[in-house]
């Protein structure tokens, strides 16, 4: 009912054109509309998918010249006293 009326509308406010005409240039817009639709929904959704990549650790890490394995870096959690006794 919608497209007829619109149909209708388009016939009217172009009436050197033939329905046929008005029809199929109708009928592209709403597929060009639906296009866009499409694409937005797509990149939007494989944007939303990505995931960011942590970096991988090295096996060794350098301190001035001395290299240092990554596990005898990890002593656990640190704690930190203002007061020594």
């Amino acid at each position: 009912m919608a497209f007829s009326r619109a149909q209708s509308w388009f016939a009217k406010a172009l009436p050197s054109q033939s329905a046929e005409q008005s029809s199929s240039r109708l009928l592209a817009i709403c597929c060009l509309a639906l296009l866009c639709v499409i694409v937005f929904q797509v990149t939007l959704k494989g944007g939303r998918k990505q995931t960011l990549v942590e970096p991988a650790q090295p096996d060794e890490i350098v301190i001035e010249g001395l290299a240092v394995p990554t596990s005898a870096l990890d002593i656990g959690e640190v704690w930190e006293a203002k007061n020594f006794l």
